[in-house]
């Protein structure tokens, strides 16, 4: 099994702009659990605290194998939530690991 995380600064100019961002890039994501084979699990959390070390949005996902997670990379249910996502972001950070 592999952890996927990614975490992500949004670019909106308030809080509430950066919430209202997180939040609509919270239901993208979700929106793809259950389409791409080899995802079994998926959380996505929009952070309380907004200031420079803290990130907006993070997703952790949980994969069948390095194969799927490639796959999953690949999936066309993931293509707009990236340029979704890429829209909204002024940083990314990732890490994947083997469970």
């Amino acid at each position: 099994m592999i952890r996927h995380i990614v975490m992500w600064k949004l670019k909106g100019p308030t809080v509430e702009d950066r919430r209202l961002q997180a939040e609509q890039a919270r239901e993208a994501l979700l929106g793809m659990f259950g389409q791409v084979p080899g995802l079994t699990k998926m959380e996505v959390g929009i952070g309380l605290v907004s200031g420079e070390q803290e990130a907006d949005l993070v997703l952790t996902t949980t994969h069948d194998s390095w194969e799927a997670l490639a796959a999953y990379a690949e999936h066309p249910a993931h293509e707009p939530v990236k340029n979704l996502i890429g829209g909204l972001r002024t940083e990314r950070r990732v890490v994947d690991y083997e469970l």
